[in-house]
C-alpha cells in the first residue's frame, strides 16, 4: 500500500506538472481557483465560481421541490482551509444549510472519514461557500478528499420521524465525490472523480443497561449501541466509525417512605466523540457484589441474532419488529451508572450518575459484498435515543436496598427505645407526655375545624329558614 501511495503521489505530480506547463484548465473534470487572501473576509461565491470561465449559471435551475445538496468544488486557501461549493436548488421557498460533512483529507487514497462542522460564509441564489471547520489541510503536493455526504437540520416539514422512540437532528444529504488537490507552479489542480457510498436505510439507537444484581453489587453498566440496515447486501462487517456526542447526566430524587420524587437532571457540555469498533474484538462487564457475581461478554461488531441472542435479557421490542430497523449492530461506548442511595426510616436521597449518547452517525464502514472487502463512506442521518435503556439484563434489586434500610432504621429505633428505657426512662415519660400533649391539641383544632365547617355548610340554609318565616 505505501508502494502504490508513493507512486501515487509521483503520477499526480507529473500530471500537474503537464497541466500547469499547458494551461489546460478547461477540461470538464478539472478546474482551478486561486487561494483566498484572507482569513477574516471571504470573497464572494460567485467570484470564485466564476473564476475558471468555464461555469455557468444556468446549469443549476432553481426548484422549489429539490431539497438535495450538490458539490460543485472545493478549494484550498492560502492560510489552509477547505472551501466547499455548494448548489441547493430549493433556496428561494426553503432556506436549507448545511451543517457539517463527512470527510477524509488524506495525502494517499486511504478512507478516513471524520465529521466536521461547517460555516456559511457567503451566499448568493442557489450558492452556498462553506468553510470547514477544525480540518488539517495535509502537507503534501497531493491532497485528496473524499465528501461522502452534507448534513443539514431536519425539517418536519419534508423529513419523516423515524416511528421509534428514537428522533433524527440531522438528515445526511449524499454526496459521494472525491477532489484531488495537486499542487503545481502556484496553482492548485482540482481533479473531481465520483466515488462509492453505503446509505443507511433502517437504523435504531439505544443503550443496554446491565444491573449489578449480586448480593451487595455495585454500579450497573450501560453499553451504548445503533442497530442499521443498508442500501447494500452486507456479508461481513469488519469494522465500522461512528460519530457521537457524550454528555454526563446527573439526577437526583427525595425518599419518602419508598415513594421517589424527583429533584430533576443536569447534563454536561456534549463532547463530540469518534468510536472505532471492530468484529471479533470483545467488552465485557463484571458485577462487583461479594457473591453470586457475574461476567457479561459481547462483541463489539454483532449480526441481529447475536444481538438478541443475550442471556438474561429483556428487550423493548421483539426481534421481528427490530429486524425492519436493523441487520447489524455496532456496540461503540460503555461506561457506568453509579448511584448512590442513603435512607433512614424510609427518609433519604438517590443520585444517580450516568451517561448520554446523541446525534449518533455512522461515518465510515468495511465491509465484504460478493466477497469483496470495499470500504465506504457512510451516508447517515444524526439520530438519538432514549435516555431508558432498551434492554434490560439482570434484575434491578434497588427495592432489596431499601428494605434494608427499612430494617436497619427500625433496628436502630428499637435500640435507642431500649437504651433510654433501661438507662433514661424519664426521657420517654417526657417523651410519652409531650406526644399525648400534642395529640390532644390535634384532635381539639381537628374538632373546632369541623364545629366551623359545619357551621358554614348550614348557614346558607339557616338564611332560606329566616325568609320564609318572615312570610
Amino acid at each position: 500500500m505505501k508502494t502504490k501511495a508513493f507512486f501515487n503521489k509521483i503520477l499526480w505530480t507529473c500530471v500537474a506538472l503537464l497541466l500547469s506547463l499547458f494551461c489546460v484548465f478547461q477540461s470538464v473534470h478539472t478546474k482551478t481557483a486561486n487561494a483566498e487572501e484572507t482569513t477574516v473576509t471571504y470573497t464572494d461565491v460567485m467570484t470564485d465560481l466564476t473564476k475558471s470561465g468555464t461555469f455557468n449559471v444556468t446549469d443549476y435551475p432553481s426548484d422549489k421541490s429539490d431539497y438535495t445538496f450538490k458539490l460543485i468544488q472545493v478549494a484550498e486557501s492560502s492560510s489552509d482551509e477547505l472551501f466547499l461549493y455548494v448548489y441547493q436548488p430549493s433556496h428561494a421557498t426553503k432556506d436549507l444549510v448545511a451543517t457539517s460533512v463527512n470527510l477524509s483529507a488524506t495525502a494517499d487514497d486511504t478512507l478516513d472519514n471524520h465529521l466536521y462542522h461547517l460555516t456559511l460564509v457567503s451566499t448568493h441564489g442557489v450558492f452556498d461557500k462553506y468553510v470547514v471547520e477544525g480540518l488539517e489541510i495535509p502537507s503534501s503536493t497531493v491532497r485528496i478528499y473524499n465528501i461522502t455526504s452534507l448534513y443539514r437540520d431536519f425539517d418536519k416539514d419534508i423529513d419523516s420521524s423515524t416511528g421509534t422512540d428514537n428522533t433524527i437532528s440531522e438528515i445526511a444529504c449524499n454526496i459521494g465525490k472525491k477532489w484531488t488537490a495537486v499542487s503545481a507552479g502556484g496553482d492548485v489542480i482540482y481533479v473531481e472523480e465520483t466515488i462509492e457510498t453505503i446509505e443507511v436505510t433502517g437504523k435504531y439507537a439505544g443503550f443496554v443497561r446491565y444491573y449489578d444484581d449480586s448480593l451487595f453489587g455495585g454500579d450497573d453498566y450501560d453499553s451504548f449501541y445503533v442497530g442499521f440496515k443498508t442500501d447494500k447486501k452486507i456479508e461481513d462487517l469488519l469494522s465500522a466509525r461512528v460519530y457521537a456526542k457524550v454528555s454526563k447526566k446527573t439526577s437526583k430524587w427525595n425518599i419518602y417512605f419508598g415513594v421517589y420524587a424527583g429533584q430533576g437532571s443536569s447534563y454536561s457540555e456534549p463532547e463530540e466523540k469518534h468510536f472505532d469498533v471492530v468484529r471479533g474484538e470483545e467488552d465485557s462487564f463484571k458485577t462487583s457484589g461479594l457473591v453470586f457475581n457475574e461476567t457479561y461478554v459481547w462483541d463489539q461488531i454483532q449480526t441481529l441474532d447475536e444481538f438478541y441472542s443475550e442471556s438474561k435479557a429483556s428487550y423493548n421490542m421483539t426481534k421481528a419488529e427490530a429486524k425492519n430497523h436493523m441487520d447489524w449492530v455496532l456496540r461503540f461506548f460503555n461506561a457506568p451508572c453509579e448511584e448512590k442511595e442513603s435512607t433512614f426510616i424510609g427518609f433519604g436521597e438517590k443520585k444517580q450518575t450516568s451517561y448520554v449518547v446523541k446525534d449518533v452517525s455512522i461515518l465510515q464502514l468495511t465491509y465484504k459484498e460478493n466477497g469483496v472487502v470495499h470500504v465506504a463512506g457512510v451516508v447517515d442521518n444524526m439520530t438519538t435515543g432514549s435516555e431508558k435503556p432498551s434492554v434490560e439484563v439482570g434484575q434491578d434489586f434497588d427495592w432489596l436496598a431499601e428494605v434494608l434500610g427499612w430494617i436497619l432504621g427500625i433496628g436502630l429505633l428499637a435500640l435507642l427505645v431500649v437504651v433510654l428505657l433501661n438507662f433514661c426512662p424519664w426521657i420517654i415519660a417526657l417523651i410519652g407526655k409531650g406526644i399525648a400533649v400534642a395529640f390532644k391539641w390535634i384532635v381539639t383544632a381537628f374538632l373546632w375545624l369541623l364545629k366551623w365547617i359545619w357551621r358554614i355548610i348550614c348557614a346558607p340554609f339557616k338564611l332560606i329558614g329566616k325568609l320564609f318565616k318572615r312570610e
